[in-house]
């Protein structure tokens, strides 16, 4: 037996049978949810959930609009990845390796086109995980090497990530790294070997497979 918020809004089909009313605040009446019937008491002495108990003829059928929300909610909590991308269980985002090597630039705007951002790497459990979901998903295209979100385009030595703009808190960059060759080094790139980060040109001439990364989707996007 539970008690329900006639005010709250939510739906449940409510046929009632029958009632019995005690100083005018409790009843019983039996539920059919459309799963199963229940027996529930309706009482003020549930402070949280205090409703007026109403008299109900037999059959009639009461319609507490609350559950439609708890049904929409309950579709809307199935959650996918886009496709192409790999769930991170138990709880992380989508991911997905590219199929050919490019630049860092182009790596970038075609994660974009799909709804996400080159990877982005907050600690060493992200580090070792891209990692291994590289090797394990790289065609044969690709070496060693996969370009990630992190860059200083905007402005030199301070490295934000692609995804949100946020500065990089955490790195393992290669010691003497980044060097900033030619002023023209503004994009990191991982080796997944050694998980270590090196600095390379972002617009030309270097080219690398890459992991983009994506939140999960909801059926009701």
């Amino acid at each position: 037996m539970f008690p329900i918020d006639l005010s709250a809004g939510v739906i449940v089909t409510e046929e009632y049978h029958q009632h019995r009313v005690i100083s005018g605040e409790i009843c019983w009446v039996y539920i059919n949810t459309g799963f199963a019937n229940h027996r529930q008491i309706v009482s003020s002495s549930y402070s949280e959930f205090s409703v007026r108990c109403r008299k109900y003829t037999m059959g009639r059928t009461l319609l507490v609009f609350a559950f439609l929300g708890v049904v929409v909610g309950m579709v809307c909590a199935e959650r996918y990845c886009g496709d192409g991308f790999t769930r991170r269980w138990p709880s992380g985002n989508c991911y997905k390796v590219s199929l050919h090597r490019d630049f860092w630039i182009r790596a970038r705007e075609i994660c974009r086109l799909q709804g996400g951002w080159l990877v982005t790497i907050k600690n060493e459990a992200d580090g070792n995980w891209v990692s291994d979901f590289f090797r394990r998903h790289r065609p044969h295209d690709c070496n060693e090497w996969y370009w990630i979100g992190a860059n200083d385009i905007s402005s030199d030595h301070s490295w934000v990530w692609d995804e949100d703009g946020s500065r990089v808190t955490y790195d393992n960059w290669y010691s003497g790294e980044p060097n900033n060759v030619d002023g023209d080094e503004d994009a990191a790139v991982v080796n997944a070997g050694d998980n270590k980060w090196n600095d390379l040109g972002h617009l030309t001439y270097y080219e690398n497979c890459y992991v983009c990364e994506m939140s999960l989707r909801s059926t009701c996007n």
